[in-house]
């Protein structure tokens, strides 16, 4: 069930944005050949910020590092390298970045809300799964609605997907069981106020120079 219903999410979010590419005027098969790079990049990305939060445990047989369809998924992980992935082949095809970063922003928050039921269903993380998947498909709905609008000008909604999720993960921390932390510091706390603080300089940014 935890793999499904995170395939479902990818799936349905990516159904989404490639309507989505088609009313702004872009190439959905860009979506889709970067869909496959970006999904290897993420699935490594989060597997290895979960084997870094559990490392003790995972020393010990490391064979179960590869043992991804029993849950161990970490989303900061996934996002850093599936977005960077997804970038440097958006710079390879000469594609404008910001305009599918947008798009991309509107559908993560989507997929995020679906695969979060795996960890429920899976009996992980609760109740941390439900609050976020509630929370996640509310932000969809935001950059959903924002990106539709005319005024918003190029990367704003991809800066507001990073204020919102960052906002979201750092808001319900403190549910989570057996969190991750260094020297005290409690690590996807830390990343989330990054994020925040990223987005806020962002929309800063492209509202000044746009």
């Amino acid at each position: 069930m935890y793999g499904i219903l995170i395939s479902l999410g990818i799936l349905i979010s990516t159904l989404y944005c490639d309507q989505l590419s088609k009313k702004k005027g872009l190439n959905p098969d860009i979506l889709w050949e970067s869909l496959f790079i970006g999904l290897i990049f993420g699935i490594i990305g989060a597997r290895l910020y979960h084997v870094l939060d559990l490392f003790s445990f995972y020393s010990q047989d490391p064979v179960k590092i590869f043992q991804i369809w029993n849950g161990g998924l970490g989303i900061y992980g996934s996002l850093f390298a599936g977005i960077s992935a997804f970038i440097i082949y958006l710079k390879i095809k000469k594609e404008s970045v910001l305009n599918w970063l947008d798009i991309a922003a509107v559908g993560i928050p989507l997929a995020q809300g679906i695969g979060r039921w795996g960890d429920y269903f899976s009996k992980e993380l609760l109740p941390y799964a439900f609050y976020e998947s509630f929370f996640d498909i509310i932000l969809f709905l935001i950059l959903a609605s924002l990106i539709k609008q005319k005024k918003v000008k190029v990367g704003i909604t991809f800066s507001s997907y990073l204020i919102g999720y960052g906002i979201i993960r750092f808001s319900l921390e403190g549910i989570r069981q057996g969190v991750w932390t260094i020297y005290g510091i409690n690590v996807a706390s830390f990343i989330s106020l990054i994020l925040i603080i990223t987005g806020l300089y962002l929309i800063y940014a492209f509202s000044k120079n746009a």
